[in-house]
């Protein structure tokens, strides 16, 4: 639905859409939409060579649907591990032989699960590589339990080439191997392989990276560093994270260690000058929440050993009540696919929209050589076009020196200070560039020379 009403948009949904894309088309690895005027490489900003498994996928099934469906099902896949490594906290709490137990506490997880901001948040938000391998961590976590190191082997090796990011989570798996399990030299080799990962990505892969394609040989996020910055924002932030979990990993010490095993990853947030990493409307808390969520297993299971099943019961009944209308009541309501949808159904440009999935159909058979300059929330339906950018004010004079569209929406996102109105604006006083299609949804301007050249294509568009 969030394709469908165009609300995924270039950033960040559409990088990860292009990229496995230009890759099967054998093409290059930029980002041709990007916020300045010019190509960069995707791989001098983030390490994911995980592009390349996904690359037959998208190829073979060119769709911005294909990657909201990877992205929704890899979400939603945590909730059918979760019950799993209940059972195996339970069996580690003497309480395995009561199926109630197993289930009731099974039951109270996924609830809370559902309305977990700092997780579903990477549902609502666009497609990210790290929340991509999120089942890769919990199926890790219950192969540890399980003893299954060859799907321990290759979840670990997912999660790795995921993203730099991700492979930090590698560490807390570690340490959740040898503070709760007691598997020291697995857990050490873990933490090692983590940490060589990251610092060989961060300090060398991409500063050669970001060298080869003509910037500056450093790590793109190397100026967000800012540990004595937002000091307030940071302490609200562990305090809310232990309110969303309604202080559970405090209720136990396998619960508050597993809870540790998080550190590593908030700990990125923590020291990061950037206010979104601590905020829980995005994808930053993704893969530290399936430890947080494991810690709460491990609470709510201290939980009922320390009461009577019959209390612990009606305590679940009520904490699972009073958190999801508290949820609902936040500012993180709107990441929950409930409240999502219901907006995208009562939208007032809800029918603009639908129609505007029409409208785009008529770019199906745009030649490769034509250059298609798109506003940012129409982006991933022209994710597929080797010559596709962005539209922008910078753009304008670019797109018409060649044969190319200008395409425009009043109805969807622009990632730009110009407003739309102030875009189309700029677009009519364009020299070299004309207004061919204006259906209330969607201005198309075309260049001269796509006039003169491509003059049957524009007929088929603009009839």
């Amino acid at each position: 639905m969030q394709v469908y009403f165009f609300n995924v948009k270039d950033y960040d949904f559409n990088f990860f859409l292009t990229q496995p894309y230009r890759i099967f088309q054998g093409w290059d690895a930029c980002i041709p939409f990007s916020l300045s005027a010019s190509e960069y490489s995707f791989y001098a900003h983030h390490f994911t060579p995980l592009s390349f498994l996904l690359a037959p996928v998208i190829g073979l099934f060119p769709s911005p649907y294909t990657l909201a469906v990877i992205h929704a099902c890899s979400v939603g896949l945590v909730a059918f591990i979760l019950p799993r490594l209940a059972q195996c906290v339970l069996e580690s709490s003497s309480l395995q032989d009561q199926p109630l137990v197993w289930r009731s506490v099974s039951l109270f997880i996924l609830l809370i699960f559902f309305f977990f901001s700092p997780y579903i948040a990477a549902y609502n938000c666009a497609t990210h590589f790290t929340t991509l391998v999120t089942p890769a961590l919990a199926l890790a976590l219950l192969s540890l339990h399980k003893g299954w190191h060859r799907i321990l082997f290759i979840c670990c090796i997912l999660i790795l080439i995921a993203q730099e990011r991700a492979s930090v989570s590698i560490f807390g798996l570690g340490m959740y191997a040898v503070l709760v399990l007691r598997q020291y030299r697995l857990g050490i080799f873990l933490c090692l392989v983590s940490t060589t990962w990251f610092f060989c990505v961060v300090k060398v892969i991409l500063p050669l990276l970001r060298d080869y394609a003509g910037l500056d040989g450093d790590y793109a996020f190397a100026h967000a560093i800012n540990v004595g910055l937002l000091l307030p924002q940071k302490l609200s932030y562990l305090f809310l994270f232990c309110l969303f979990s309604i202080f559970l990993p405090f209720c136990g010490k396998k619960a508050f260690l597993t809870a540790c095993c998080a550190l590593p990853m908030i700990g990125m947030s923590l020291v990061s000058g950037r206010e979104g990493m601590l905020r829980f409307v995005f994808h930053y808390q993704d893969l530290p929440s399936i430890f947080v969520l494991l810690s709460m297993t491990y609470g709510a299971a201290w939980l009922q050993q320390k009461i009577s099943f019959r209390h612990w019961w009606k305590l679940a009944t009520v904490t699972v009540i009073v958190y999801i209308v508290a949820i609902q009541l936040s500012n993180t309501a709107l990441t929950n696919p409930i409240p999502k949808t219901i907006s995208f159904l009562t939208s007032p440009h809800r029918d603009a929209l639908s129609a505007l999935n029409e409208d785009v159909k008529r770019f199906a058979d745009v030649p490769e050589e034509v250059h298609l300059y798109v506003q940012s929330g129409m982006g991933p339906r022209f994710a597929f076009f080797r010559h596709r950018y962005a539209a922008r004010a910078e753009t304008l004079a670019k797109a018409a020196s060649h044969p190319s569209f200008f395409i425009i929406s009043p109805v969807c996102f622009m990632q730009q200070k110009d407003s739309f109105e102030q875009l189309a604006a700029k677009a009519d006083r364009q020299a070299g560039l004309e207004l061919v299609l204006d259906n209330g949804r969607m201005r198309v301007y075309a260049s001269q020379q796509l006039k003169a050249e491509y003059a049957d294509l524009l007929s088929r568009i603009t009839e």
